[in-house]
């Protein structure tokens, strides 16, 4: 099953099959996938670590080159967060969100997320029946 098409256009998607196959692995991966994904992941059990990482015009500006070789501008990247922030609500999961002020650049994002990462799986998992 196709949980999502690759944003950047190469004719690739996320699959639930590859999904497994990593999971399988024992390693993580990070997938920029919708909150339509989400419902589909736990359909089949599979219960992601959800982190939004919000965004301000500052953060942004620390994206800058990363989102101009992807085609994006910040004003896209910041409407898409205050478009998706809403719905975090109506995950039937429990999420993390990640302040657009809690990193100063890529490294320290990435470290950011690492420590989320690891605090989140340590958790109990607490998913209410779909409500979508």
């Amino acid at each position: 099953e196709i949980l999502e098409e690759s944003e950047q256009g190469e004719n690739g998607f996320y699959t639930l099959r590859s999904v497994d196959k990593i999971m399988k692995k024992g390693i993580h991966c990070v997938l920029p996938l919708g909150m339509d994904c989400v419902r589909r992941l736990h359909r089949f059990n599979i219960f992601p670590i959800i982190i939004f990482i919000g965004q301000s015009a500052r953060s942004a500006r620390k994206l800058r080159s990363k989102l101009q070789r992807h085609n994006q501008s910040e004003e896209q990247l910041l409407a898409c967060s205050r478009s998706e922030e809403p719905m975090l609500d109506k995950l039937p999961c429990l999420y993390h969100n990640m302040s657009p002020d809690s990193w100063c650049d890529q490294t320290s994002l990435l470290n950011a997320l690492r420590t989320v990462i690891w605090e989140e799986q340590r958790r109990i998992v607490w998913v209410e029946p779909d409500l979508w």
